[in-house]
């Protein structure tokens, strides 16, 4: 399974998880990807949410999402989550990692660029919702 394009800046990446002003995030990488988590309440409930994965090879990052499931569950938070779009190709991946599809959809609003007819990859690292 080939790797998620990443179209973020190396600025904005730090900038979003290391030096963000109002919110503490977790990266975990190793050589072949890397995982960004937040605990998080969501509905009321204690959670550790994925904004966001990448890899270049998706046994690592298959590893870092079971990482992320054990500290979530180490962390005795009551789900771990992630948003993502059907289009992204962590989508599969969280599935056979045993998430399951939330009843919520989520209409974004877009001005069309260069790539209008390629289909949007989206997690919560794109978006100011979490």
């Amino acid at each position: 399974m080939p790797g998620p394009r990443v179209h973020r800046s190396a600025d904005f990446l730090r900038w979003r998880f290391f030096e963000n002003p109002h919110w503490n995030y977790d990266v975990a990488a190793n050589d072949d990807a890397y995982i960004v988590t937040r605990r998080t309440t969501l509905k009321g409930h204690d959670t550790l949410a994925i904004a966001d994965l990448a890899w270049r090879d998706v046994r690592a990052a298959r590893a870092l999402v079971r990482d992320a499931v054990a500290r979530a569950h180490d962390l005795r938070c009551r789900f771990a989550a992630a948003f993502v779009s059907l289009a992204h190709p962590a989508f599969p991946l969280l599935l056979r990692r045993g998430f399951l599809p939330g009843p919520h959809w989520f209409k974004l609003l877009v001005r069309p660029g260069t790539a209008a007819r390629e289909r949007w990859r989206v997690m919560w690292a794109d978006t100011d919702h979490l």
